[in-house]
């Protein structure tokens, strides 16, 4: 799933390089940027309902 969102943006940052067209590269980074911040934010959503719904822990005696 990271790489469906993250490859697509980055090749259209490569493709503005390749043809030196600035705006180009600079709108593929920029939304290179934004996946990868909703890829960290949503996996941290996870990984923190995860963590506090299966790793609930019982008292011992």
């Amino acid at each position: 799933m990271v790489a469906l969102a993250l490859i697509p943006s980055a090749a259209i940052v490569a493709i503005g390089v390749v043809t030196w067209d600035v705006s180009l590269a600079t709108s593929g980074m920029l939304r290179w940027l934004l996946e990868v911040a909703l890829v960290v934010s949503g996996s941290a959503v996870v990984m923190t309902i995860k963590l506090r719904v299966f790793n609930r822990r019982r008292p011992q005696g």
